[in-house]
């Protein structure tokens, strides 16, 4: 067994012991200690006790005290779980560790323990100085690597390996994506007192995460709203009842009333269904409200399918979050809401033949031996769906990118894409993908509150969201070969009639569909009825006219359809 999880043998140990005997030999414990301080490791790239204390507190090495040194002793167990910038009352209750410690060992008096557990942290105000490309990014990788068993079987074993085990680790990021992320950001939301922005950008073939932004101030605020956070998705959530639906056998064709309603489950319980624009339009397809994200559609459309069979088909296509299956669901009201990283790795199996891979920002490492730790090409994906079910999904977002809500996102090639926008604006979506890449943009204040009011804008997805994706896309995709989604084996080209209840012939009216063997409809669409011929015509008995045909059921008549909402 290799790596920094393997057990030493007993040459090692040996050489070991020998080492430390002579440094004991040839320096003093005092000496001992100073090279190490000098080259241990204390969190966000400060390398030495020197470098730790301008980092921490922005004062010289001669201004440290017993306060401040027991917070620097204590960040050395765990630098990153224990960063005091990140979860202050961690740190704080390590450094009274230490102090307690001291006190005991006689290194200082209680009174002097005492005064020094009650100073504040007195951290440093200023931003934190870091020449760290993507912060966050990077932050992401030292998670992953502290959590992989690969790098070590405990916890204290990894962090050695990541803070001193001479690690060599190639990343997933891709610098011109990441620049293009970074641009897109600041020129669309880069004023004083704007929102904040998540941005993640991932291959969906491989789960490899090629741009990050977690926000837009690493220095003053590192908690990385692109995996971290969690927040309401809002109709960015419908594609996955839309995927659950088609798997349940409903066709993208068949229609809904569109009205707002009131659902009634039980004598003492119901929910009020309002639509973005506040109307309706009749009967509507679910291909239709996709596209211009009609909530009483979807919400009678789960009372369909049931929440647990839209909240499963999330789970599988890469949602890790809790999700409780109320009915709400499917307008993305959930009571624990998402990360951003989430959302695009489960919009990455639609994109994926519906088949979903773990995102990840490490393709390769290896630890000082050359022993290989984590290998990105050793990934398998998990099956989550069809790859029909997936295509049919693409298709009726690809409609929603042509002609609905997601438009102000298109970027002139093969895409599909939804928005998202939750009550009183507090977060706005745009999450999509083209064949190869698929990102998500969340915009949203750190601590939620309206939206009400940037640029004289009320923000929804189709707002800032799109305006960013859409920047970002467009110099990703640069000069590359256009190509659209591919289309299944698994699929039948027909053309289908009845709101996709039958198989329509050339001379009757239906829609030409590619769907999945489980959608393609039995029967073939019925013609209408003609009346029987009279044996004996008489200029009495006037001859039936075209509009006595009969028909198999009454249909409603049509309604105007809906204005696009910036849902």
């Amino acid at each position: 067994m290799y790596g920094p999880n393997a057990p030493r043998t007993l040459g090692e140990k040996l050489r070991e012991a020998r080492l430390a005997v002579w440094l004991e030999q040839r320096y003093s414990k005092d000496e001992i200690l100073s090279m190490y301080l000098n080259r241990a490791y204390f969190g966000h790239g400060a390398y030495g006790i020197q470098a730790a204390v301008e980092t921490y507190f922005d004062v010289p090495l001669r201004a440290l005290d017993a306060s401040r040194a027991a917070l620097l002793a204590g960040l050395l167990r765990a630098p990153a779980a224990l960063d005091p910038f990140r979860d202050p009352s961690a740190a704080l209750s390590r450094r009274n560790e230490v102090l307690a410690r001291m006190r005991d060992a006689g290194t200082i008096t209680a009174a002097e323990a005492a005064r020094a557990s009650s100073a504040p942290l007195s951290l440093r105000t200023r931003p934190l100085p870091t020449n760290a490309h993507a912060p966050y990014f990077v932050e992401y990788v030292e998670d992953q690597v502290l959590s992989d068993p690969a790098f070590g079987a405990t916890e204290q074993e990894r962090q050695d390996a990541l803070y001193r085990g001479g690690l060599t680790i190639r990343t997933t990021l891709d610098p011109r994506l990441q620049n293009a992320a970074e641009q897109a950001v600041s020129g669309v939301l880069g004023r004083a007192g704007d929102p904040d922005v998540a941005l993640i950008a991932i291959d969906p073939h491989t789960g490899a995460v090629r741009a990050m932004i977690g926000g837009k101030d690493f220095a003053r605020a590192p908690f990385n709203l692109a995996v971290q956070a969690r927040r309401q998705p809002g109709s960015a959530f419908k594609p996955f009842a839309l995927a659950a639906a088609i798997e349940d056998g409903i066709s993208p064709d068949k229609t809904y009333q569109s009205s707002e309603t009131t659902l009634h489950f039980d004598a003492y319980s119901s929910w009020r269904v309002r639509n973005y624009d506040g109307t309706g339009g009749g009967m509507m397809s679910l291909r239709t409200a996709t596209e211009r994200s009609v909530n009483a559609v979807y919400a009678r459309l789960v009372m369909d399918i049931g929440p647990g069979t839209v909240a499963g088909m999330a789970q599988r296509a890469g949602i890790t979050s809790p999700i409780e299956p109320f009915p709400s669901i499917a307008l993305g009201a959930l009571r624990t809401g998402v990360s951003p990283l989430e959302m695009a790795s489960a919009y990455g199996t639609f994109a994926n033949d519906g088949v979903h891979m773990p995102p990840h920002g490490i393709a390769f490492a290896k630890d000082a031996s050359g022993n290989v730790l984590s290998d990105e090409r050793a990934l398998r994906g998990t099956p989550a769906m069809d790859a029909g079910i997936a295509y049919e999904v693409t298709s009726v977002l690809q409609d929603v990118a042509r002609y609905g809500t997601g438009a102000n996102a298109w970027i002139g090639r093969p895409m599909a894409d939804k928005t998202g926008t939750t009550d009183g604006h507090r977060d706005a979506w745009l999450v999509g993908y083209t064949p190869d890449l698929v990102t998500a943009v969340w915009v949203g204040y750190r601590i939620p509150r309206p939206m009400t009011n940037v640029h004289g804008i009320s923000v929804v997805g189709a707002s800032f969201p799109s305006t960013i994706w859409r920047r970002f896309m467009s110099r990703a995709e640069a000069g590359k070969k256009v190509r659209d989604f591919d289309v299944p084996a698994a699929l039948m080209h027909v053309r289908v009639g009845g709101n996709g209840t039958c198989i329509a012939a050339s001379d009757q009216p239906g829609m030409d569909e590619s769907l999945p063997v489980s959608l393609v409809p039995s029967s073939p669409c019925p013609r209408p009825t003609q009346p029987a011929p009279s044996p004996s015509p008489s200029p009495a008995v006037p001859s039936p006219s075209p509009s006595a045909t009969a028909s198999p059921s009454p249909q409603p008549s049509a309604s105007p359809k809906p204005s696009v909402s910036p849902h």
